[in-house]
């Protein structure tokens, strides 16, 4: 079996982390030689050096290494790796890729090809189920080129084994950890993701021949799809569930952090020690239940929302100053009827504007209609309740009507436009003082529409009940809407609102207070003005609808942080069982965690009889430490849950049986006391 690794970064592009990386050829060296890896390819994004390739080459002897790159296609990444032999034509290929990424941020499929014109000679790799993934339809294009891919995790491995329609899967490491440092807290300790292939050699066409059958890959020497190597040492794990055991101090939680660094930290879910305690303080209880309803109270409070951006239009105090200074003016017009001229007896001298009609509503309602004729998505359920042939019917309705009143608004503004222009003309020539224009319709319908907002917001008087759904186990979730109420409320809900309470009490309506917010620049934003007048507040109570002690709220956080762990790769749990009892851990925990890892890898360290034992793990990893005369010393013993020994990658073995009574029953003596003990209870 050969170990390679085919997907090696050495020099920092646009598409490398902000942070970046420096080469170094030593760390390069070190991790190729403490893996044990037998075939490395050189893969940085969209270029290749090969002075940076002839001098790592002259450099590094203790492994193959074959010239490649990641090409960024219009659909995703692929790997291109080529034979060493053919360097110069290899080199030369990529001079144009990397030409043409001087001006561009991807490539055709068409204009790869044309620069790629022997894809036979090489080994194509895209990135398979791995972001950014290359679509299906580029996969069957390039299918004469392509028979593996590569995946993100080994449970990804292991699906694409097990699934005869899937190509072979293929882990590498995406190196870039020049900043190495062996501890592991630091987080700068080598990947372990790389492919073993069992093939006669080293070259390009001997790999490419074990690549095309799924039987000769695997992510250990033993060709098991269900183990990867978890820890640089060689230490296996399972894709499924593994519990880490060992005396306190042993170096589990240092055996979790190694783990840990192995994979991008995007598709890891670390649940640490005690962070389920630190997570039960009230304020960060509620900020996260309140994070995870975010959709639900966003769309609670959208008509709200909808209502105070209109409202916020409204400046009733500007119209009122209108309608005196139109007044005033009538009243001055009507003064001065007996100077009458030829000029102020036309009847536009003293008209007013027309109002246009508000149809912005409905056409939002003739758009609404359009997204459900042009929906393909939902079209089925549409159909089932909404015929084509009503939808076609009431859309030419609306959409008549709305093309009517668009027709009636463009005849008044252009009316208005004429009015205003004689009127202008007239004004001039006349010795008589105009009235100013007004629409004291539009007065008349703002304050029915203030009124009615001071109305609605005011609706909520008392807390009231809006959300009560099923949440993890027995736990309910409990929503309350309830009215702002004084300028401390106000500024929990609207942050960095510069609001005194004299301010606050001196508005004495929804209205007065939204004028306040909106002008007097205490928001930092005003699209957050309507979060001023409702709060909606979220509580998990127990099955007898309750408020949760400490400790149920340290089991609900367990219980979220698990569900949703399911869109992670890999799932570490240290130690989860302080603050909770047995029922609760064999009750509700042990198969939330058979659930997840069925999508998921997990590992547990744990001290806890139930969740080591009854959950029944696919593999046991037991941390050990020793005083020798060398001082100390950790191992690390590994093997299937119902192994008679377990054993460290150098051939040391340990009792299964003793591992787990140590560990999990405080040794044999105890654990046969405690049974006696039950024993006599249950003969008395």
């Amino acid at each position: 079996m050969k170990k390679i690794d085919f997907h090696i970064h050495t020099i920092v592009t646009s598409l490398d982390s902000k942070n970046g990386f420096v080469f170094n050829v030593d760390v390069l060296e070190k991790y190729i030689n403490d893996l044990k890896i037998d075939a490395i390819a050189i893969t940085n994004h969209n270029l290749f050096d090969m002075n940076q390739y002839n001098s790592i080459v002259s450099r590094v002897s203790s492994s193959l290494i074959f010239p490649g790159i990641e090409v960024s296609l219009d659909t995703g990444h692929i790997l291109v790796i080529a034979p060493v032999e053919k360097l110069i034509e290899f080199d030369s290929e990529c001079l144009k890729i990397a030409i043409h990424f001087e001006n561009n941020d991807s490539i055709s499929v068409d204009n790869f090809l044309a620069i790629f014109t022997n894809l036979k000679n090489y080994l194509v790799i895209p990135h398979y189920d791995k972001s950014p993934r290359i679509q299906d339809s580029v996969i069957k294009r390039l299918h004469e080129h392509i028979f593996c891919g590569e995946v993100q995790s080994p449970k990804k491995f292991e699906y694409c084994i097990k699934d005869t329609s899937k190509l072979t899967p293929v882990l590498f490491s995406d190196f870039r950890n020049y900043d190495y440092d062996s501890e592991p807290s630091k987080q700068k300790t080598f990947p372990v993701r790389q492919t073993y292939v069992d093939c006669v050699d080293v070259t390009l066409p001997s790999i490419k021949l074990a690549l095309m059958d799924k039987t000769k890959v695997s992510l250990t020497p033993s060709k098991f799809s269900e183990d990867f190597q978890v820890l640089p040492d060689g230490t296996i794990a399972s894709t499924g569930i593994n519990v880490l055991l060992g005396q306190r101090s042993s170096g589990k939680t240092y055996t979790l952090d190694t783990i840990r660094n192995t994979y991008d930290e995007n598709t890891i879910n670390y649940i640490k020690q005690f962070s389920l305690v630190e997570g039960s303080d009230q304020e960060r209880f509620e900020q996260t239940t309140a994070r995870e309803k975010s959709d639900f109270t966003a769309s609670y409070l959208k008509e709200l929302k909808d209502v105070v951006e209109k409202v916020s239009k409204i400046d009733l105090q500007l119209q009122k100053r209108t309608i005196s200074e139109y007044i005033t003016s009538l009243i001055s017009y009507a003064k001065n009827q007996d100077k009458n001229d030829a000029y102020s007896k036309i009847k536009l001298f003293s008209e007013t504007s027309i109002p246009s009609e508000e149809i912005n509503d409905l056409k939002k309602l003739v758009q609404s209609v359009v997204n459900l004729l042009e929906n393909t998505t939902y079209k089925l359920i549409v159909e089932k309740h909404l015929t084509t042939e009503h939808l076609i019917a009431l859309f030419n309705e609306l959409n008549n009507l709305y093309e009517k009143k668009k027709m009636a608004n463009k005849i008044i503004d252009e009316t208005n436009l004429i009015v205003k222009t004689i009127r202008d003309i007239l004004g001039k020539k006349s010795a008589i003082p105009q009235p100013t224009d007004c629409d004291m319709i539009s007065y008349a319908k703002d304050s029915f529409i203030v009124n009615q907002f001071d109305d609605l917001v005011d609706l909520v008087k008392t807390e009231k009940n809006i959300l009560s759904e099923p949440a993890f186990g027995t736990f309910k979730l409990v929503g309350k809407c309830s009215r702002i109420k004084g300028v401390s409320d106000l500024k929990k809900q609207i942050k960095d609102t510069q609001v005194s309470k004299e301010d606050y009490e001196r508005c004495s309506t929804p209205y007065e207070l939204l004028q306040f917010l909106l002008k007097n620049g205490v928001m930092r934003s005003k699209t957050e003005a309507y979060n001023a007048f409702w709060k909606i507040e979220y509580e998990i109570v127990n099955n007898y609808d309750k408020p949760l002690s400490g400790g149920e709220k340290a089991e609900y956080n367990l219980l979220s942080k698990l569900k949703n762990s399911q869109k992670y790769e890999l799932i570490l749990i240290d130690e989860p069982e302080s603050s909770f009892d047995n029922i609760f851990l064999k009750s509700n925990v042990i198969q939330i965690i058979k659930d997840l890892s069925l999508k998921s890898t997990v590992f547990i360290v744990t001290h806890n009889n139930n969740l080591g034992v009854l959950i029944k793990p696919n593999r046991l990893i037991y941390t050990e430490k020793q005083i020798t005369s060398m001082g100390v010393e950790y191992k690390i013993y590994s093997g299937k849950y119902d192994a008679k020994e377990l054993e460290t990658t150098k051939g040391e073995k340990t009792s299964n049986y003793k591992a787990l009574l140590n560990t999990m029953e405080a040794g044999e003596i105890a654990y046969d006391e405690r049974k006696k003990i039950y024993e006599t209870i249950k003969n008395r």
